[in-house]
């Protein structure tokens, strides 16, 4: 079967990325907490934005172009073949629906945060309630709350890994993987799955294993990111655009990173320093 070879290195690939998030779960609160001035935590982010970029974002692109799938960059009808059985890939008004998503998402992100960096500057309890929970689920010293940046400085340096990440592994996990999954699952199973079948499960296998590609931020940072990655997946399919799910992506990964530093900075309870 035509890049079949391809398919399979690309999700032996994967295998091993996981392989390493696993083991390197740990390594990665070290090697952040052993970071103790904004200097080195500022080159922490840059590092981390580097490499981000040449795990994914390079492989992604290479395997994409291999894969002779450059057209879902564009139009996501080239993925799975169109297995739900809709025109195109979707309908006009479904095609528009998903892809308003996008600047809904935006809208709803940011009127969040700036609820929030309000409600704590005001010492409004319901704000200050909400941030004490979010600091006993992740404590400071944890990897979720070691990564929160400290100052502008830092949060001028996160703005590289959030563009790398949301462009990086949009291209890798919504792209690459699904279409080498989609590959591989028709040359083993052929006629015994169906195209909804062998698109349903590419679609589950795909967020599972970005989720599971976050096992340092805890279980519940892996559902979570499952529940993410499959709303970024059907902003994707559905609108039929890469760069949509791209800008939710960054979007999230802004407020989770960017604006959740400016809320623990206002919140003299929760101050960083």
């Amino acid at each position: 079967m035509e890049h079949l070879g391809i398919a399979l290195v690309a999700l032996a690939y994967a295998v091993y990325l996981f392989v390493v998030a696993i083991v390197g779960r740990r390594k990665f609160g070290m090697r952040l907490r052993a970071c103790k001035d904004t200097e080195s935590r500022a080159a922490f982010y840059r590092r981390w934005a580097l490499r981000n970029f040449l795990r994914y974002g390079v492989p992604a692109l290479v395997g994409i172009i291999l894969l002779g799938k450059l057209g879902t960059l564009w139009n996501s009808g080239h993925l799975l073949s169109n297995p739900i059985g809709l025109t195109g890939v979707a309908d006009r008004s479904t095609r528009l629906f998903f892809f308003l998503l996008a600047p809904y998402w935006i809208i709803v992100r940011v009127i969040q945060g700036q609820r929030s960096l309000k409600g704590v500057s005001r010492g409004k309890p319901k704000a200050l309630a909400a941030l004490n929970r979010y600091s006993k689920r992740y404590p400071p010293d944890s990897s979720v709350g070691l990564m929160i940046p400290r100052n502008d400085t830092e949060r001028r340096a996160s703005l590289w890994l959030t563009l790398s990440a949301a462009i990086s592994e949009e291209l890798f996990f919504r792209i690459l993987i699904p279409a080498a999954l989609v590959i591989v699952l028709r040359y083993f199973f052929g006629n015994r799955l169906s195209s909804l079948d062998t698109a349903t499960m590419a679609f589950l296998l795909s967020i599972a294993v970005f989720g599971l590609m976050h096992a340092y931020q805890s279980w519940r940072g892996i559902l979570g990111t499952m529940f993410l990655g499959a709303t970024f997946f059907s902003i994707y399919y559905f609108s039929g655009l890469i760069i949509a799910s791209v800008i939710v992506h960054i979007t999230q990964d802004f407020s989770a990173l960017y604006v959740r530093s400016k809320i623990f900075e206002r919140a003299e309870s929760y101050r960083i320093t």
